[in-house]
């Protein structure tokens, strides 16, 4: 099977995925305790972590 990034390629594929996941995490964390989790919690999150 072809890998999906080559292998030289691996640590920059590897740093932008973390980098990715935790501005989600830090913004999802910071979106709940700026307005709670209310029933509007996704789109406040997806427009938190869009614009940050």
């Amino acid at each position: 099977m072809m890998p999906f990034v080559p292998e030289r390629r691996e640590p920059v594929a590897f740093g932008l995925l973390l980098s990715g996941m935790m501005s989600l995490l830090v913004s999802g964390l910071s979106t709940a305790l700026a307005s709670g989790v209310t029933v509007d919690f996704a789109g406040f999150r997806l427009r938190a972590w869009l614009t940050s």
